[in-house]
């Protein structure tokens, strides 16, 4: 358990090492998503008093939020029939269409400036570095750090747009839900819940999987890269059969 607990802080800790100059952006990024969540969850719930109207089920919708948007509806003197109420469902879409595109407008940025500078710096450090480090250094690593390594930490924070999404998504949907049925929502939960946990396992082993690649990808890199440049060495000495064996292995 202590050791997840120092993953953990050193992830976090990481996290805002490297989008620490992004806050704003991920501020700004957690505000859309709360109103992408609203815009989605009072639409679906409009859809309640739209299906009564062209049902003709009762007196209309009666729980809170359909009692909600008909106040809003008569506070505008405007008819709460199902017209307008067709009107509405499609302006709170187009608005929650509006909001995701400015999320991923917002994520795409971030990423793609994220991404050039790190690079920037990384290739900057590794040839202004001392020689004792650079010795130690081999063929291929900067190469997979570079156009690997940095674009798949960007995917850090796609997870975290994902994140922030979801648990908008999350709150404003199980308010939507308790408003309409408490008790399915909570049994729904729950299995959700179990279903969760019941795959952690396999979650934290793709972890360790992804990790292993990587560092597989950078001895591969090595090998490849080595032997190329060095083909003429490798043909003299009759050793690329060996060569390609270890490349087997490693492919």
């Amino acid at each position: 358990m202590k050791g997840r607990d120092d993953k953990l802080i050193t992830f976090v800790g990481l996290t805002k090492e490297a989008f620490s100059a992004y806050k704003l952006q991920i501020v700004l990024l957690t505000l859309l998503g709360f109103v992408n969540g609203i815009l989605e969850g009072i639409g679906v719930n409009a859809l309640i008093p739209l299906l009564s109207f062209a049902f003709k089920i009762g007196d209309g919708a009666k729980d809170a939020i359909s009692q909600m948007i008909e106040k809003v509806f008569r506070a505008f003197n405007l008819d709460f029939t199902i017209t307008y109420l067709l009107i509405f469902i499609v302006v709170l879409f187009i608005l929650k269409t509006a909001a995701t595109l400015a999320i991923t407008y917002i994520k795409i940025r971030i990423v793609s400036d994220y991404e050039e500078r790190t690079q920037h710096l990384l290739f900057q450090s590794i040839l202004k570095a001392r020689w004792p480090y650079l010795l130690k250094q081999k063929l291929g690593h900067l190469e997979t750090a570079l156009m690997i390594d940095i674009p798949a930490s960007t995917a850090i924070l796609n997870q975290i747009s994902s994140a922030i999404m979801l648990t908008t998504g999350l709150i404003i949907y199980i308010i939507v839900a308790l408003n309409i049925s408490s008790t399915v929502t909570i049994i729904t939960v729950l299995i959700g819940g179990a279903t969760f946990f019941a795959i952690r396992p396999l979650i934290f082993k793709l972890r360790t999987l992804g990790g292993e690649i990587t560092a597989l990808t950078k001895e591969t890199a090595h090998l490849v890269n080595e032997n190329i440049l060095g083909i003429k060495t490798v043909r003299a000495m009759v050793v690329a059969d060996n060569v390609i064996t270890r490349g087997k292995e490693q492919f």
